[in-house]
């Protein structure tokens, strides 16, 4: 059977509870070339001294001269973590360095640690309260996960920085769904798996975070708020009733898998500020039929449209100068157990460009755009005409809008003073009215 980016997503998680080793062998699957989800802090250190102890406490000392906690063998209810070993100060908390630890009912974490790594407190199922101090700014994946009674956590105003399911399974996690199925950390939407329906995000969140809504399968429409500024990996993964999405000016990156598995997904509005589609963005979305891809993109990853059965033809703007292997066109063959190319798919792409190279080096059909010269002054859309339209343009850009290519700026610079301002809508619109034609 064909694995979605969702079915890809769930494998995952059990891959990260194992070894380093096993993230490698995942990275060998889907290539080097492929733009994977940044795990840098949730990982921890994977180079560093050798362990030494302290009490209880096994730890290395890095390189820049810190301490990392690497394991706990002690059995203490009430915990204080040290601040100082040997006269260096502890910044991490390991990754697992505290998984499994039964005895634990409150831990203490000292100023000076700026990072929880994964799994690093893992299934320590008699965990009450947490005191988190305002020097950390990292909290990894499955950090706190399945800490069933962990039911006090504080976590600093600074802290946004917050890995995926770091706080599933726990009371405290269970009593802010019940307050609000959108439970929002610091500006961060850290989770929405409870919501159904039709949800609106309010104004004050500025990040949609890793996984937050992944897997919610009666989340039917989303209205995403111009103060978010970043869609994190994964966010809407397995949203199966999920038809619709715009998403706001704000947003610059189309983040890893963050639609794989909506396979209702029918329609999708990215705006202009979107320059980047990473590897999975919108795997598995089988009902996509079309897209419109900014003009400002410049890269699009690996598998960002696999799967997509209903999607037969795709225009590539010709500012994309890198598009990754199996990005669309592809489907799963059972049979084969292999990638296979969607008969009939057609590419509309520019003549030279990252596109036509795509099209030609997969054997796919393909249409070169012509493209519209204008050297006409004042012609900011490039149609060959100087109308009321191209002043809406220009007004965009020096508002900051929506900024012009370089091309349309060379037209709106009608005085020649070598920028593009207000006195170049005051010289247009006098043209376009006919009180002044342009020189």
């Amino acid at each position: 059977m064909c694995r979605t980016v969702f079915d890809i997503f769930l494998e995952w998680k059990v891959i990260m509870k194992k070894t380093l080793a096993a993230l490698t062998a995942f990275v060998m699957v889907f290539g080097a070339g492929g733009i994977l989800p940044c795990v840098c802090g949730e990982l921890g250190t994977v180079i560093s001294a050798s362990a030494e102890t302290y009490g209880d406490f096994e730890y290395e000392v890095e390189y820049e001269g810190t301490i990392e906690i690497t394991k706990y063998n002690g059995s203490a209810e009430k915990l204080t973590i040290p601040s100082r070993i040997g006269g260096k100060t502890v910044t991490e908390i390991g990754v697992g360095a505290f998984e499994g630890c039964k005895s634990l009912r409150s831990v203490a974490i000292p100023n000076g640690v700026t990072m929880i790594n994964t799994d690093a407190f893992y299934e320590c199922t008699n965990l009450k309260s947490i005191t988190i101090p305002d020097s950390v700014t990292i909290i990894g994946w499955y950090a706190f996960e399945n800490c069933t009674n962990l039911t006090n956590v504080n976590i600093p105003e600074s802290l946004t920085d917050i890995g995926m399911y770091a706080f599933t399974n726990t009371k405290w996690l269970e009593n802010k769904q019940k307050q609000d199925p959108q439970v929002i950390v610091n500006g961060v939407l850290l989770d929405g798996t409870k919501c159904t329906g039709d949800i609106v995000i309010p104004d004050n969140v500025t990040v949609i975070g890793q996984a937050a809504f992944s897997g919610c399968t009666s989340l039917k429409s989303v209205k995403i708020p111009d103060s978010v500024t970043e869609i994190r990996d994964f966010a809407f993964s397995g949203c199966t009733s999920l038809k619709s999405i715009k998403i706001p000016d704000s947003v610059t990156e189309i983040n890893w898998g963050i639609f794989g598995g909506c396979t209702n997904l029918k329609s999708v509005t990215l705006p202009d500020s979107v320059t980047g589609i990473q590897s999975y963005a919108f795997n598995g979305c089988t009902s996509l039929k079309n897209i419109t891809i900014p003009d400002n993109v410049t890269g699009i990853g690996e598998g960002a449209f696999f799967k997509c059965t209903s999607l037969k033809s795709i225009t590539i703007p010709k500012n994309v100068n890198r598009i990754l292997k199996y990005a669309f066109g592809y489907i799963w063959n059972d049979e084969k157990n292999d990638y296979e190319k969607m008969p009939g798919f057609k590419i509309y792409c520019y003549k030279g460009s990252a596109g036509e190279k795509y099209a030609i080096d997969n054997g796919f059909d393909y249409e070169i755009i012509t493209e519209k010269k204008t050297d006409i002054k004042g012609d900011i859309s490039g149609d060959g005409a100087v109308t009321v339209s191209d002043i809406s343009l220009l007004a965009a850009h020096v508002k900051g809008i929506k900024k012009l290519d370089g091309d349309a700026q060379k037209r709106a610079d009608l005085n020649n003073d070598g920028a593009v301002n207000v006195s170049d809508i005051s010289l247009l619109a006098a043209h376009v009215k006919g009180r002044k034609a342009l020189s």
